[in-house]
C-alpha cells in the first residue's frame, strides 16, 4: 500500500503542475477537469497498482477488500487506462464506509465517472455509518424518490 502511494506521489510531482501548498485541501476538485482531458493510457506504475488491487479484490475478505480499495485509490489518480469494471466492483463491495468514501473521492478527482446508482448507494451507506446517532434529516435533505 505504501509503495502504491509512493509511486502515485512520485508520478504526480514529476508530471503534474506544481501546486500551491499554502492552501491544501482534499478532495482537490480543481484537478478533475485536467484529469479528464489528459491521456489516460495506462502507465506502468498504475498498471502494477491495479494488478495488485485486482489480486486483493479476488480474495473476498474484508481486509483484502480494504487493501484493494486503498490500492485502487492510489492508482486511479494516475493515467490508468480503463479500470472502470474494477472500480465499480469495489464501490459495490461490502466494505468499511471510510475506505469507500476515500475511494469515491479519489475516483471523482481522477475524472472517472461511475454509475450514479453505485455513487448514490455508497453515499447512503456512508451517511448511515458516519452520521451521529440520533441524526434526523429533514425532508429537503433526502434524495427524491425515483418512480
Amino acid at each position: 500500500m505504501d509503495a502504491a502511494i509512493g509511486l502515485q506521489l512520485i508520478w504526480q510531482r514529476t508530471n503534474e503542475p506544481a501546486r500551491d501548498d499554502r492552501f491544501q485541501q482534499w478532495p482537490e476538485f480543481d484537478r478533475v477537469a485536467a484529469n479528464r482531458v489528459r491521456d489516460q493510457r495506462a502507465i506502468a506504475p498504475a498498471a502494477a497498482i491495479f494488478a495488485a488491487a485486482e489480486r486483493a479484490a479476488e480474495q473476498r475478505d474484508p481486509n483484502a477488500t480494504a487493501r484493494a480499495m486503498g490500492l485502487a485509490g492510489a492508482g486511479v489518480l494516475l493515467p490508468h487506462g480503463d479500470q472502470k469494471a474494477l472500480l465499480d466492483k469495489l464501490m459495490a463491495a461490502e466494505a468499511d464506509s471510510w475506505g469507500k468514501l476515500e475511494l469515491a473521492q479519489r475516483v471523482v478527482v481522477s475524472g472517472v465517472v461511475l454509475s450514479a446508482d453505485l455513487a448514490l448507494a455508497a453515499c447512503r451507506i456512508a451517511s448511515r455509518n458516519l452520521l451521529p446517532i440520533g441524526f434526523v434529516a429533514s425532508p429537503e435533505m433526502l434524495p427524491a424518490k425515483s418512480h
